[in-house]
């Protein structure tokens, strides 16, 4: 054994001897030099070792070499290393927990403290419960990663309709999760064969979002009914450069933005009108095959469905005909656009179809024209009904209907003049009835000579009821200028009463109107008569059968009854005495035109797309536009759609009918 350590002391000082020729020495060398001056100093011991005896190696008993190389000797990523942990916690929960923060950019299990892993259990339990307490977002992250692994969910639909209510319940407070759970809500739907979900309204399309997720929000905007494109998804589908034009960067920006996409929308009413396809069916671009990562910024554990995957999706920001068709209609709606604003000058090269073009200008034409209608209303002084007025005129209108049907013999007293043999018994009983209510509140007229300023004329008040007081006499003869004067005078009083009567009347009931109208035209004619004979100077008894106004007393009839307050307009008559129209459908209703009314009446009818088609037609306009402006009408007035999926909702069209009447 001692020739053998010499023989390595040997070699190992020829080593070094080589290194120190060299000048240099690598990590190799230097491994082997260690090696040799541990094993020369253990082979030292052993030869000089004479007190202890030899040691032995003892092989382990044979159960304790029985392990798993593969789980203990493993490497594990920190993908990896989630799952197994996030496998063992799926279930557990918290029964309380405080919110402790949370921050990390790749949150994992591992990171947490346990008052955050308790919190964490304790939060995902709400959660799952459709409860969303305010929290980090770390820990939404966490949970995103779980419903990814396919924890905490049975079938893939589940597991989509998980991730989908976890971010409508944070979006608000978190709007960063709408780049993230974009991508990965697409990714999950392209893994397990889903539909893909509704990825949320979006203003404007994002430049981080993916092509294949750009695409397929342009796609979905372009297929609905009617297109739904804002001026900020419309912008990136067009060649011309819209910020280089000075009527853009003046006074043309706002007018470009609100109109050009409805001019689109437009547009693609009238291409599905002639051909039946719709805009972006007409102009197609041919499918292609990409290849996608899966679950990008996400704690991903790659071997669960691979790295990346083919998926098809179709370049329609990139098809040339499409953005060519799309440019023409804005440059088009310019060009439009600055001749109803006075402006000069026009784009060179627009071609469009004529009758696009004639669509166009007779659309921009009439939304002008309307703008111009609200700006006067608006500056129209603002008329408020007082309800409180309107309801007390119809507890006195209520209670002149009464006198006028009443029988009673008391307050109706049976004809007894010579003269009203020969009047129609309706107007004698409804004179006779106001006669009776009536009250003294007259003046006694002066000595001498009975003139118009004499007389005191008879009071409505609504407080009191009727008064008048009967306390006048009887003039039977008068010269001839002076009948004439009072005949004049008598005749503008007994008009006014006519007509204050009728008013009251028509508040209430349309054919009582019409019966006091024809007692009121008898008594036309009687005056006719009376003034006749007073210009021949031929003396009239002043008499209630003659129809002068006066009864056999003396006192001034119904005839002589001062007008009451200004006569209700057939509108508020009709929202009086109708079903209230609440304020907000008042409000919807005043700001509909002709083109809308109509649309809305043969909805609620039934009226098939032929009907509207006509109407429209006749506004210039396409269905879709006119039930777009009704719906934007109505959510600024009632909160809700008016039109949806082509037809007014049932619980709308019932009242919606009977308003649309009036």
């Amino acid at each position: 054994m001692k020739d053998n350590h010499d023989n390595h002391d040997g070699q190992s000082i020829r080593q070094l001897n080589n290194i120190r020729s060299n000048g240099s020495e690598d990590s190799t060398v230097r491994r082997v030099r260690e090696q040799s001056l541990v094993f020369a100093e253990f082979a030292e011991q052993v030869v000089t070792s004479t007190s202890s005896p030899a040691s032995h190696v003892v092989a382990p008993a044979a159960e304790t070499r029985e392990l798993d190389w593969e789980r203990s000797f493993r490497y594990l990523s920190r993908e990896q290393q989630f799952v197994e942990t996030a496998r063992e916690l799926v279930w557990e929960t918290a029964e309380t927990a405080v919110l402790v923060p949370f921050q990390n950019y790749w949150p994992t299990y591992e990171q947490m403290n346990p008052q955050q892993k308790r919190w964490y259990l304790y939060w995902r339990g709400e959660v799952r419960a459709e409860r969303y307490p305010d929290t980090d977002l770390s820990y939404l992250f966490v949970y995103l990663y779980e419903l990814i692994h396919g924890f905490g969910w049975s079938v893939p639909t589940q597991g989509a309709e998980l991730m989908r209510r976890v971010w409508l319940g944070y979006r608000e407070r978190y709007p960063k999760l709408d780049g993230y759970i974009r991508e990965w809500m697409y990714d999950f739907a392209v893994v397990f064969r889903l539909e893909q979900p509704d990825l949320g309204r979006m203003k404007k399309i994002a430049r981080t979002l993916s092509p294949e997720v750009q695409e397929l929000e342009w796609k979905r905007r372009l297929l609905a009914d009617p297109i739904d494109l804002n001026w900020e998804l419309l912008r990136p589908l067009i060649d011309y450069e819209v910020e280089k034009s000075k009527f853009y960067t003046k006074e043309g920006r706002k007018e470009i933005s609100h109109f050009a996409p409805k001019v689109v929308a437009l547009a693609d009413g009238l291409v599905r009108k002639r051909t039946g396809k719709r805009l972006l069916e007409l102009y197609l671009p041919p499918e292609k095959k990409v290849q996608r990562f899966l679950f990008r910024s996400a704690v991903y554990d790659h071997e669960m469905y691979g790295r990346t995957t083919v998926v098809v999706t179709q370049s329609i920001s990139g098809h040339i005909p499409l953005r060519r068709f799309l440019t023409q209609l804005v440059r088009l709606t310019e060009n439009k656009l600055r001749e109803l604003t006075g402006v000069k000058g026009k784009l060179r090269g627009v071609e469009v179809d004529a009758d696009i073009e004639l669509l166009v200008t007779r659309y921009l034409e009439q939304e002008f024209e309307h703008r111009r209608a609200e700006k006067l209303r608006e500056q129209a002084p603002k008329v408020r009904l007082n309800t409180a007025k309107l309801r007390k005129l119809q507890q006195e209108s209520d209670e002149v209907r009464e006198l006028l049907l009443s029988d009673d013999p008391v307050r109706a007293p049976a004809p007894a003049v010579m003269g009203e043999a020969a009047r129609p018994s309706t107007a004698i009983t409804a004179e006779r009835t106001l006669d009776s209510s009536i009250k003294g509140n007259s003046r006694k007229p002066g000595a001498g000579k009975v003139g118009l300023d004499d007389w005191l004329q008879p009071e409505f008040d609504f407080e009191q009821g009727w008064a008048m007081e009967e306390e006048v006499r009887k003039e039977k003869e008068l010269p001839a200028g002076e009948q004439g004067a009072f005949s004049s005078g008598l005749e503008q009083s007994e008009s006014a009463a006519v007509i204050g009567a009728g008013a009251v009347a028509h508040c209430v009931q349309g054919d009582l109107f019409e019966e006091t109208s024809r007692a009121s035209n008898e008594v036309g004619s009687n005056r006719e008569e009376f003034a006749s004979s007073s210009a021949q100077g031929q003396e009239q008894p002043f008499t209630e059968g003659s129809g002068n106004g006066l009864d056999e007393t003396g006192a001034w009839t119904a005839a002589d009854l001062e007008e009451p307050e200004a006569a209700l307009q057939p509108q508020e008559l009709e929202s009086l005495m109708g079903s209230p129209i609440p304020e907000e459908w008042s409000s919807l209703l005043s700001q509909l035109t002709p083109a809308h009314r109509q649309m809305l009446a043969v909805m609620v009818e039934g009226a098939d797309a032929a009907a509207q088609f006509a109407i429209a037609e006749q506004a210039g306009s396409m269905p879709e536009l006119l039930h777009d402006e009704i719906n934007e009408l109505a959510m600024e007035a009632i909160g809700d759609l008016l039109i949806d999926g082509g037809s007014v909702p049932e619980e709308y069209a019932g009242d919606l009918g009977e308003w649309l009447k009036r």
